[in-house]
C-alpha cells in the first residue's frame, strides 16, 4: 500500500495547474467538470484547480485527487496551521483521525484542523475521487499552541448519517455549522432542488461561498452572467457578488454549499 502525504497544500504526485498565481484574488467563476476531471485509471494522481487568494483567505488551494485501489493519502499534520476539507465524490474509503475510524462513501465530508491529520484509504474495488480544499485565513495566528489555537477537533461526517429534511423546493442536509481554529464560523449544507426550481432569487452576502454540484444540472447567475454546469462542477463566489442558482436539468439537482466567516 502506498502512502501519499499532502503537506502545505502542495500535491506531491502530478501537478496540473489551472489557476496558479496565489498572490492574485480568485474571481467569481464556474469550473466545469468536463474541464477539471481526472482520467479514471487505476492510478493515484491529482490536479490543482485553484491556487490563489480571496477576500477572506490569504491562500486557498482546491485540488482533485484520485486514490488508486490499495492506496491511501494522509492530509494535514503539518506546521503551517492550515485547515483542510475533503469531500468524497466517488468510491469507498476508510478514514482515520486519531482514535476515530469510519467507513466514508460518496458524499462524505472530512474537516481537518491544523496540526491534525486524517488518513484516507481506498477500501473499494474502484478509484476514489475526492476534492481537497486547503486554506489559510488573512491574519490567522498560526504560531499559537495547539491547545489555544485549535480547540475544535477534526470531523468525519459519513453521508449516510446526515439527516435529509424535505421542504417545498426539495430538501436540505445540514452537515457542519461551527467555529474552527481559523474561522468564526464554517457552515456547510447540501441542497436538493426539484426539477425547475430555484433556491432563491439573486442576492448578495458578505461571506464568500463555494457551490459543488453533486448531481444534476444547474444554472448559476453570477453578477449578470449565467453559468450552466453539471455534476462534479464547482462555483466560487466572492463577497457581495450577486448570485442565484436554479435546477435546469431533468429530475432533482443536488449541491453542496459552504460559506465561511474569518475571525
Amino acid at each position: 500500500m502506498k502512502n501519499l502525504t499532502y503537506i502545505f497544500a502542495v500535491i506531491l504526485i502530478m501537478l496540473t495547474s489551472i489557476i496558479t498565481k496565489a498572490d492574485n484574488l480568485i474571481e467569481s467563476n464556474s469550473f466545469d467538470w468536463n474541464s477539471i476531471k481526472l482520467d479514471q485509471q487505476n492510478l493515484s494522481m491529482s490536479k490543482v484547480l485553484v491556487d490563489a487568494s480571496s477576500d477572506g483567505f490569504k491562500s486557498i488551494n482546491i485540488s482533485l485527487i484520485n486514490i488508486a485501489t490499495g492506496d491511501n493519502v494522509v492530509i494535514g499534520n503539518n506546521d503551517s496551521g492550515m485547515e483542510s476539507l475533503a469531500i468524497i465524490k466517488s468510491g469507498d474509503t476508510i478514514q482515520q483521525s486519531g482514535l476515530v475510524t469510519k467507513d466514508m462513501g460518496p458524499g462524505s465530508v472530512s474537516l481537518i484542523m491544523p496540526h491534525d491529520k486524517v488518513t484516507i484509504s481506498n477500501s473499494g474495488k474502484s478509484v476514489v475521487t475526492l476534492y481537497l480544499l486547503v486554506w489559510d485565513t488573512r491574519g490567522a495566528k498560526t504560531n499559537e499552541s495547539k491547545s489555544i489555537q485549535n480547540p475544535v477537533k477534526s470531523l468525519l461526517v459519513n453521508w449516510n448519517d446526515i439527516e435529509y429534511v424535505e421542504n417545498s423546493r426539495g430538501g436540505r442536509r445540514n452537515i457542519i455549522r461551527q467555529p474552527t481554529a481559523m474561522l468564526r464560523e464554517f457552515e456547510m449544507h447540501v441542497t436538493t432542488l426539484n426539477e425547475g426550481m430555484r433556491s432563491h432569487l439573486p442576492h448578495t452576502h458578505i461571506d464568500e461561498e463555494i457551490i459543488l454540484v453533486r448531481h444534476g444540472e444547474v444554472e448559476e447567475y453570477i453578477d449578470g452572467k449565467l453559468h450552466e454546469v453539471g455534476a462534479g462542477s464547482f462555483i466560487f463566489l466572492r463577497s457581495m457578488i450577486p448570485h442565484g442558482i436554479r435546477n435546469i436539468g431533468q429530475g432533482d439537482a443536488e449541491y453542496y454549499a459552504f460559506k465561511w466567516a474569518p475571525k
